[in-house]
């Protein structure tokens, strides 16, 4: 049997990390999933493949040079050369949602490095509803300390699905429709270990993250839009994580957008939509339901209102942009205003960095 990677393309907002968590610590009988310093690849794949990885916002806050991300990039070839001519199995696993935003000479640098090794290359890839793809986009987003435009939570099926065809051909890029946790349609790491050929007899438990309220959301776009707050050092980051998890204890409603938060757009969001629809043969399930149960928003000046009524309400005065500076103690103290928790000092010990649990020196 021919060597096979499987290379995991998310896409972003499907349960990767859910695949990803279970797979770096599974029992895999037939599988190897590439060891790193986090069960996300997404971060070594720019590392591997970007033109300047230094460019790159994780790279640039570590203020990584090119010169050292160059002899960080060849030793993790080496490595990831070493796990692949050490191991008697078959099939290997890269997962990173970042492959399916990448660039076509990124995709192409991937297939020639892993060519070398591998006959065959199949890129799996979980594709969202667009509308509720891009709620759940503007959810991480803010909490990742970016206020985006509207355009960029879109998923863009069509451009983002021809790049990883060009690179792999056609029949190498596989997709399939996700299906929330919540609904409990379907196991999801069992259903991707079903898909790609991996058998383990470890239980394959979901790990479902935190979503935000609505109420949460609006609070946090608040914030984002008036605090003029950076996260700028390993200071700010830890502060800013702190908030966004007391802001993820905020019970409420579930965020939806309607499509006039698109303006122009929405039209193009619907033909997106219908080419994945008809690629696939398989309608998208309905994933944003209108009622009492949802906050639908049409606009960010819309999100900001529902921001500033629910902080009147939590807070008991007005939101004021005056009062929350950029230091690293205003995220605690906004968190505290709108929770009654008493603000964590932020000379409190950093969190440890999602990004790597390895220096690259």
């Amino acid at each position: 049997m021919p060597r096979r990677l499987v290379l995991h393309a998310g896409m972003f907002k499907t349960g990767s990390s859910s695949i990803q968590a279970f797979l770096d610590r599974a029992r895999l009988k037939n599988a190897t999933y590439f060891g790193w310093d986090h069960p996300n690849h997404s971060t070594l794949f720019v590392l591997l493949f970007a033109r300047r990885p230094e460019a790159d916002w994780v790279f640039r806050q570590r203020e990584l040079s090119a010169e050292t991300c160059a002899d960080w990039r060849e030793r993790e070839k080496q490595a990831l050369t070493r796990q692949i001519e050490g191991s008697s199995d078959d099939l290997f696993i890269f997962s990173a949602e970042r492959v399916y935003r990448g660039r076509p000479p990124e995709l192409r640098a991937c297939r020639e490095f892993f060519s070398r090794f591998f006959p065959q290359i199949d890129v799996h890839c979980y594709v969202r509803d667009p509308m509720s793809y891009a709620a759940s986009m503007l959810q991480q987003s803010l909490k990742t300390g970016d206020v985006p435009r509207p355009r960029a939570l879109l998923p863009n099926f069509r451009l983002r699905i021809a790049n990883l065809d060009e690179a792999f051909g056609r029949d190498a890029v596989k997709t399939r429709m996700y299906s929330r946790p919540a609904d409990v349609r379907r196991n999801l790491v069992a259903d991707f270990c079903n898909w790609t050929g991996v058998e383990t007899d470890t239980a394959t438990d979901v790990r479902v993250n935190s979503s935000m309220s609505a109420e949460a959301t609006a609070l946090l776009y608040l914030f984002r839009r008036h605090a003029g707050f950076a996260l700028s050092s390993s200071r700010a980051l830890a502060a800013n994580g702190r908030m966004v998890r007391a802001l993820t204890t905020i019970p409420g409603r579930r965020t939806t957008l309607a499509p006039e938060f698109f303006g122009a757009d929405a039209a193009e969001i619907a033909d997106d939509r219908l080419w994945m629809e008809e690629r696939m043969q398989e309608r998208f399930p309905s994933e944003q339901p209108d009622g009492p149960a949802t906050v639908t928003f049409t606009s960010f000046d819309d999100l900001e209102a529902f921001g500033r009524e629910v902080f009147q309400q939590r807070a008991g005065k007005p939101f004021a942009a005056e009062d929350w500076q950029d230091d690293t103690r205003s995220p605690g103290r906004f968190a505290a205003s709108v929770t009654g928790a008493l603000p964590r000092l932020a000379s409190m010990l950093p969190l440890r960095s999602p990004i790597s649990r390895r220096r690259p020196g």
